[in-house]
């Protein structure tokens, strides 16, 4: 009977953690903490697992913090299409004394046009660019029934343990 009431009580509590992706069960996986279980469950409660939180033996927990850079494309295009027409307006400019035909400087503002392209993206990709770090970490619940895992925030994952150690 009481664990028909914690049940109740855990099914009208917030999630723990959403959008879980738990190994070795396809899908996408809610965590609801109780005082005698963890029960993961997906959105329709369909597809369940639960845990009786004295089975858990051990918990394991990696930290898998992610940084990468990205480019802010829009200012990297907008410094490489004004250097480009920086630098062919240049290069005519410098040439238009030394060549008298207007074919020579379309060619000039051309190979001026094409370095500034390159110089340009070069220091549209050196200049804007941005790092991103992703928090994260990797928990692993043992029991005698084998592990089970899932991704979430460093903080969730401390969370998590305060909760099941007290």
């Amino acid at each position: 009977h009481d664990f028909q009431i914690d049940f109740l009580a855990a099914m009208a509590a917030p999630p723990f953690l959403f959008d879980l992706s738990i190994t070795g069960m396809p899908g996408s996986y809610q965590l609801y903490i109780s005082e005698r279980a963890l029960r993961f469950t997906d959105r329709e409660e369909q597809n369940m697992k639960i845990i009786p939180r004295n089975m858990v033996s051990s918990i394991t927990i990696r930290d898998t913090d992610l940084s990468f850079s990205t480019t802010d494309m829009p200012k990297a295009l907008s410094c490489t299409g004004l250097t480009a027409a920086v630098s062919a307006w240049l290069a005519r400019r410098s040439m238009y004394g030394l060549v008298h035909s207007k074919g020579g400087l379309d060619l000039c503002s051309l190979v001026g046009a094409s370095f500034g392209v390159w110089a340009g993206w070069k220091v549209g990709h050196t200049v804007f660019r941005k790092q991103h770090i992703v928090d994260g970490s990797f928990v692993q619940l043992h029991t005698s029934g084998g592990v089970t895992g899932f991704n979430c925030s460093d903080l969730k994952a401390q969370e998590l343990v305060r909760l099941l150690l007290y």
